[in-house]
Parts: structure tokens; C-alpha cells; sequence
């Protein structure tokens, strides 16, 4: 499996309201790169350096607990979602930080060794 896709979001996806909020991927950015520590992801495109909108540093942080620092999604997955909801689901509309290309499922028990390999050989979770 290899990542094909790093992105952050800017701002929260889901705006409004309650009842009346609605689903809005435009803060969702495509980065060069991407940094992760213990507070969260920080995206790197044109020289900037972008907080996740889960990063405990970011102003109107989504992480609640530090419990949502990085989000991993998988290509396959996405294949499964259009294949139920149709074409409008494209790849990374989820706000994943990380899009890894896989053909396969794949589970929790899966990831429980480790989400994510660094280049560096560091595992993380």
C-alpha cells in the first residue's frame, strides 16, 4: 500500500446549525507535506505551514481529548462508498489527513500495530 493523498482540513466540514447543518469538503486542502506530533497534523503547501482543524492548536479545534489527531482513510473504502452512493463520493471527500491506495478492506484489527510507516522507519498510530 502506498499514500496517494495528504490533505488537512481547514475548518470544520460540517456547517450550520443544528438540525439544519450540511456537509461542506471546500476547507479540505491537498498538502505537500504533512508533520504529525502528539497535538496533531500540520499540512506544508506553497511554503505555509496549515494546523488541522483536529490539531489542539488550531482555534477552533475538532479534537475533543486529543483523541483525533490524524485520520487515515483507504482508496478502497471510497470504491465501496461510490459503489452505494454514486459518483459524487470522490477520493478524500472524508477530510482524511492521509489517502493510502489499497484494493482491499481494511479493518481495525489491521491498523492495530500501526496506521502509518515514516520514512524514517516510525510507526504511527
Amino acid at each position: 500500500m502506498r499514500i496517494v493523498r495528504l490533505q488537512i482540513q481547514q475548518e470544520p466540514l460540517k456547517r450550520g446549525e443544528k438540525p439544519y447543518r450540511w456537509y461542506d469538503p471546500t476547507p479540505i486542502r491537498q498538502v505537500e507535506r504533512l508533520l504529525v506530533d502528539e497535538r496533531g497534523a500540520t499540512g506544508l503547501a506553497d511554503g505555509d505551514k496549515i494546523l488541522d482543524v483536529h490539531h489542539v492548536d488550531h482555534p477552533r479545534s475538532r479534537n475533543h481529548g486529543r483523541a483525533s489527531g490524524l485520520s487515515v482513510g483507504f482508496t478502497a473504502h471510497y470504491g465501496a462508498m461510490r459503489a452505494r452512493f454514486g459518483d459524487r463520493v470522490v477520493d478524500g471527500v472524508a477530510g482524511e489527513n492521509v489517502l493510502v491506495d489499497t484494493d482491499e478492506q481494511v479493518t481495525p484489527k489491521r491498523l492495530a500495530a500501526g496506521a502509518v510507516r515514516t520514512r524514517d522507519g516510525r510507526t504511527v498510530r
